[in-house]
């Protein structure tokens, strides 16, 4: 979810233990690049790809980044930090089963 623009981005810090947050969330950052310099590389060769596929290199992994977020995903708002490190909210867990 991260390689878009900063939206998802506080819901990618809060998804990791506080003790590792800084880090995970620059490790975060640091590989939602490698899309843009590879794009830059491929336009510097010009290597451009045809509409469809750059769209597809797009779509495939928000999709599967979309599933994964809905199967593993947690609610975060009006949580206390502290609190996340715990795992799901009691409601959230009776809402799942």
């Amino acid at each position: 979810m991260a390689s878009g623009p900063g939206p998802p981005r506080p819901y990618t810090s809060e998804s990791f233990p506080v003790r590792l947050r800084g880090r995970a969330t620059g490790w975060v950052a640091g590989c939602s690049k490698i899309g843009g310099v590879l794009a830059q590389g491929l336009a510097l060769m010009a290597l451009v790809p045809a509409f469809a596929v750059a769209a597809g290199a797009v779509a495939i992994p928000m999709v599967g980044a979309v599933l994964l977020v809905a199967i593993f995903g947690h609610e975060t708002r009006g949580r206390d930090l502290r609190e996340l490190e715990a795992g799901p909210s009691p409601e959230l867990t009776s809402q799942r089963s």
